[in-house]
């Protein structure tokens, strides 16, 4: 096990790919109401656990590694493509950067994924009640022929 260049610690690149990816959402987005505010906060969140769990501390790695150790004992957790553990726990050979799980769930990003369904939900449907109020029996035809979550597969959509 040789640690010749850190993978882990890079907390100025967390900082700064957090920030580039936050402030991108902010000019993007523009929030206006305390509702906007509030889901720029959580989308931020997830973003900056995100760039953690890349660069920072790999809570993941950190939880499994006595396990891993045990299961794995020549593997170099703190490498960085230890961190693409769906790869070796699958036992997947080669690089595993052109493999299509380098976009692994970790921990963090497991718990946050309900939490934000819900959220998100709860979001649309806010927002479907605001509609109703603005725009009245035209958003209801709207909302008679467009689906909320998922599209209607096999129908044409039909223009009013």
């Amino acid at each position: 096990m040789t640690h010749d260049s850190p993978t882990y610690g890079l907390w100025f690149l967390v900082v700064l790919s957090s920030a580039v990816f936050i402030i991108f959402a902010f000019r993007f987005f523009k929030p206006n109401t305390a509702r906007d505010w509030r889901t720029l906060g959580d989308d931020s969140a997830l973003v900056a656990a995100l760039f953690a769990e890349m660069y920072g501390f790999a809570l993941t790695l950190y939880l499994l590694s006595g396990w891993l150790q045990t299961k794995y004992p020549n593997l170099d957790v703190l490498s960085h493509n230890a961190g693409h553990l769906w790869s070796t726990l699958l036992g997947e050979k080669g690089d595993p950067h052109f493999n299509i799980l380098m976009q692994w769930a970790t921990l963090r990003t497991l718990l946050m994924f309900p939490v934000l369904l819900f959220m998100y939900g709860r979001l649309a449907v806010t927002e479907e009640t605001e509609m109703r109020a603005e725009f009245g029996d035209a958003f209801e035809r709207y909302v008679q022929r467009t689906p909320r979550f998922f599209p209607r597969l096999g129908r044409s959509p039909t223009v009013v």
